[in-house]
């Protein structure tokens, strides 16, 4: 179960944790105090995260559904926006993350 995710852009760390009511709580690594190490995961070596994280961060998108609940993050990462784009997508569902990743063609979508 998929319930704390690292997450590292130079020099910042976020910590996201699936929470029961499906939102996301954001922490930053000073306030991992109150949460075991044993239950946050890094997505770095999973095959979504790998290929997108090999370009920078192009676009981040905070997701609310439609009852005013923070329950994802959205990532397009590329050189610009011209280029295909490496989306990968973190949505809570059920007290626990989802993880989808797919490439982009951006002149398909123009």
């Amino acid at each position: 179960m998929l319930t704390a995710i690292k997450i590292t852009f130079e020099p910042t760390i976020v910590i996201l944790v699936a929470q029961d009511d499906d939102s996301i709580k954001v922490l930053t690594d000073g306030a991992l105090v109150d949460l075991p190490h044993s239950k946050v995961r890094t997505l770095l070596h999973t095959p979504a995260w790998e290929k997108a994280a090999l370009r920078p961060l192009l676009w981040a998108w905070k997701m609310v559904n439609q009852q005013g609940y923070f329950d994802g993050l959205q990532f397009d990462f590329a050189n610009s926006a011209e280029e295909a784009v490496s989306r990968v997508q973190l949505l809570v569902v059920g007290s626990e993350f989802k993880v989808a990743a797919w490439p982009i063609d951006q002149a398909s979508t123009a």
